[in-house]
């Protein structure tokens, strides 16, 4: 207890000294902060080996209290020494003068203004960073803005665009809208005869009339029967079937006669271009290839 009050008396000197010694001397702030600094290191140094002198204390005398025979023995004798030294420290706690800052004014005032100016620093900091991110933020929404825009002016001129083709469509006149079907008509007609001279060409050359013997067609006249040389050719035929199909589609069957030559005939139903009647084998038509 003696070497505890004379290292509280002796940090209690060092306290007052340098106060002292600024009043009489009348020093500049710049002094006071080093002698502040200088006597929180030598109270800070005087702790430690004071601590030092009390853990070499304890450590003797726990040495030197004999130990009992054992091994748990000494185990349990260790931890209720220990136990003893945790009570005494707590109850001494509480008579002990807790000391966080230093009691001279003039130091607490350097702690003090060093904190603040520490705070003013880290807000700076954060006040910086907020304005950073507004103005990332801003210029996010300028963008966002502006491509909106962009996407809603296309949009505006796509729907005009498409206003002004449906205006043009209605405004074109009825004189134009026959016109042009005159003209689809008249490119159909021609592309018909085109095609029909074709047809014309190539069943002349592959599929022709059978020859005329004139003592034969004679003879089939006498016979009661169509001479050859009145046979339909097979254009002929397929231009019968074609008229039949479109000016009475409701009946487009023709009735076969001596005119037609039975090979003809043969040949197109043979081929799929003619269908017998189903119930009177004597009549044809054509297939509807346009439906």
């Amino acid at each position: 207890m003696s070497d505890t009050s004379s290292v509280s008396l002796q940090n209690q000197d060092a306290r007052e000294a340098p106060g002292q010694g600024t009043s009489v001397g009348g020093a500049t702030a710049s002094n006071n902060t080093k002698w502040v600094e200088k006597a929180l290191q030598q109270e800070i140094a005087e702790k430690k080996r004071n601590l030092t002198k009390l853990h070499a204390a304890v450590e003797k005398k726990i040495r030197a209290v004999p130990l009992p025979e054992g091994d748990g023995d000494q185990l349990l004798f260790l931890l209720h020494k220990h136990k003893e030294q945790l009570e005494l420290e707590l109850a001494a706690m509480p008579a002990k003068e807790v000391q966080l800052l230093p009691q001279d004014p003039e130091a607490l005032c350097v702690i003090l203004k060093e904190k603040l100016r520490c705070s003013c620093v880290e807000l700076n900091q954060a006040l910086a960073q907020a304005k950073t991110q507004r103005a990332e933020l801003e210029s996010e929404k300028k963008n966002r803005v502006e491509q909106w825009l962009e996407e809603d002016r296309q949009l505006k001129e796509e729907l005009e665009e498409r206003l002004r083709a449906a205006a043009g469509i209605e405004e074109v006149s009825e004189a134009n809208v026959v016109r042009a079907l005159k003209t689809k008509v008249q490119k159909a007609d021609e592309r018909q005869l085109f095609f029909l001279q074709k047809m014309s060409e190539f069943v002349s050359k592959y599929f022709p009339t059978p020859h005329t013997d004139p003592e034969k067609d004679e003879r089939r006249r006498k016979a009661g029967k169509t001479p050859r040389n009145n046979i339909l050719p097979l254009q002929t035929l397929i231009e019968v079937l074609m008229n039949k199909s479109f000016d009475s589609p409701n009946d487009p069957y023709i009735s076969l006669g001596a005119e037609h030559w039975i090979d003809h005939v043969e040949l197109l139903l043979c081929f799929g271009i003619a269908v017998r009647h189903p119930e009177d084998s004597n009549r044809i038509k054509m297939c509807g290839f346009h439906l």
